[in-house]
């Protein structure tokens, strides 16, 4: 393997996780009896109920 190949395989490799951090950091789990208040762009835009959840990565964010 040549040095540009290792680089290019650690830049792919880093940019993968990120990605796939994103994603699982956009999953909510919601408790019971609990809500939560989903801003987008730091305004209101729906309450969670109870259960899974999804949001849009780098857009919407929960203020608990």
């Amino acid at each position: 393997m040549s040095i540009d190949n290792i680089i290019f395989l650690l830049i792919v490799g880093v940019l993968f996780l990120y990605i796939i951090l994103a994603l699982v950091r956009s999953l909510r789990l919601v408790p019971a009896r609990m809500e939560f208040i989903v801003e987008r762009f730091g305004r209101y835009n729906s309450t969670l109920t109870a259960g899974f959840h999804f949001l849009i990565p780098f857009v919407d964010r929960v203020a608990f």
